[in-house]
């Protein structure tokens, strides 16, 4: 492609400034935690039980925004070029990171599972445009010769099944209201399971990277 850039400095400048994006989305999560309140043990401890849903959504989101800035990192580890629509996507894969904390605060605004409903909404897209990063960064010939097949093999369990999670939670959220956070632990536990029988049965390789002699 005639607008690819293949400097160092060029794949530097997109990952420093998406890990500083990364890091102010996780500041703000944290600012945005209702701080529990109570003169005595027992009205502190049941001000988190009032909270609850923040708390909730909070780790929720660190999970879910934790996870991505790990898949980002390896995956810019490994390039070689950008290229434009390599950072159109990146903006809006960060465009709905930033968007976290405040869809957080919406998830108990509505008794109908609207809230909810937006805050699914702001996670499938996070999910389904680092899918589209990955996916771009293959096909435009943007990665290192060296970088390692499972990179690209775990990006469909690690973006396209919680995005296919949170996308389907959208319709369910208006339906089912807070039960659909049920759905949540279960799809990452099962995420979780996958990745250990992967790693116990998976057959062990030297890595790509190594040295030659």
């Amino acid at each position: 492609m005639a607008d690819k850039e293949t400097s160092p400095g060029a794949v530097e400048r997109v990952a420093f400034f998406s890990d500083a994006v990364f890091a102010i989305a996780l500041t703000l999560l944290a600012l945005e935690l209702p701080v529990p309140e109570g003169k005595e043990l027992g009205e502190f401890l049941a001000s988190f039980g009032h909270h609850r849903d923040e708390y909730v959504a909070f780790l929720l989101a660190f999970v879910v925004v934790g996870g991505t800035w790990l898949a980002h990192h390896k995956l810019f580890r490994y390039m070689a070029a950008i290229d434009t629509l390599l950072m159109i996507i990146n903006l809006v894969a960060l465009f709905a990171l930033i968007l976290v904390p405040w869809a957080s605060k919406a998830l108990d605004t509505a008794e109908d599972g609207s809230g909810i409903a937006l805050y699914s909404l702001v996670m499938a897209v996070i999910g389904y445009a680092n899918l589209w990063l990955t996916l771009h960064a293959r096909r435009a010939g943007l990665m290192r010769e060296n970088t390692p097949k499972d990179l690209f093999d775990g990006i469909w369990v690690k973006a396209a099944i919680p995005g296919s999670m949170f996308a389907v939670s959208v319709p369910l959220a208006l339906a089912i209201q807070s039960k659909v956070y049920l759905i949540w632990p279960v799809g990452y536990l099962g995420i979780a399971v996958f990745y250990t029988i992967r790693r116990l049965t998976r057959p062990r390789t030297v890595p790509q990277d190594q040295p030659g002699t």
